[in-house]
C-alpha cells in the first residue's frame, strides 16, 4: 500500500528516524575526534613543556650546538620520524590547543633536514616567539633555498626586535664561510648524538 507517502514507525517518518540516526552518528564521530585530538594537543603540550633550551657546543655559534633538551624530546615523541610527524601534526592545530607551538618548531628542527616545510609553514604565526623560532631553526638547518631566504628576509623586516634580530643572526649565519665549510665537508650532528 504505496502512497507516496513516508511510513510512519510510531509516529515518526522513516526518513526522519534515519536522518536522526545519521545525526546522532555524526555527533558521537565529531565527539571521538575532538576528544582524540584534545588529548593529542595535552599529551604534545605536556611532551614539550618538558624541552629545555640548554645548548652544548664547541663553536662560538648557537646554530651548531646541540640541545640535549630537544634530542630527550624527540625520544619522548618515538624517534625522528615518529616526531616529525606528530610535531608537523601539533603544529596545524589551532593556537589555543597547541599551547607551546614556539617550542614544536625548535625540537622539530632537530629531526633533520626534511622539516624546512613545515617550518616554513609557521613564519607568518601571530606570535613573535614562534616567528622568532622560525628564523632561529631555518639558519640552524643551513638550507640556502630561495624560499628559506626568501622567508629570512620577510623575517628580518618584523616589526617585532627579537625576530628582526634572530633572522638577521640567521642570515648572518648563513653567509658565515665556516658554515659553508661545515656543509661541504660534512661536518654535522644532529639532535640524537651530542657534538664530538
Amino acid at each position: 500500500m504505496s502512497s507516496g507517502k513516508p511510513e510512519k514507525t510510531h509516529g515518526v517518518s522513516t526518513r526522519t528516524a534515519v536522518l536522526a540516526g545519521v545525526g546522532v552518528v555524526g555527533i558521537l564521530l565529531s565527539a571521538a575526534f575532538a576528544g582524540t585530538t584534545l588529548i593529542s594537543s595535552l599529551q604534545m603540550n605536556a611532551a614539550l613543556r618538558k624541552c629545555g633550551r640548554a645548548f652544548v657546543g664547541p663553536t662560538h655559534s648557537p646554530f651548531l650546538w646541540y640541545s640535549p633538551g630537544a634530542a630527550d624530546t624527540i625520544k619522548r615523541l618515538g624517534g625522528r620520524d615518529a616526531a616529525r610527524r606528530r610535531l608537523a601534526g601539533y603544529l596545524r592545530l589551532p593556537d589555543r590547543l597547541a599551547t607551546r607551538k614556539s617550542d614544536a618548531v625548535f625540537v622539530l628542527g632537530y629531526c633533520g633536514p626534511g622539516v624546512v616545510d613545515e617550518i616554513l609553514r609557521m613564519k607568518n604565526s601571530s606570535y613573535p616567539a614562534v616567528r622568532s623560532e622560525v628564523a632561529f631553526v631555518l639558519g640552524r638547518l643551513g638550507s640556502r633555498s630561495p624560499e628559506v631566504l626568501s622567508a629570512l628576509e620577510q623575517l628580518g623586516r618584523d616589526k617585532d626586535e627579537n625576530v628582526h634580530l634572530m633572522a638577521k643572526a640567521s642570515i648572518d649565519h648563513l653567509q658565515d664561510p665556516m658554515t659553508n665549510f661545515l656543509e661541504e665537508t660534512g661536518v654535522t650532528w644532529g639532535a640524537s648524538e651530542p657534538a664530538p
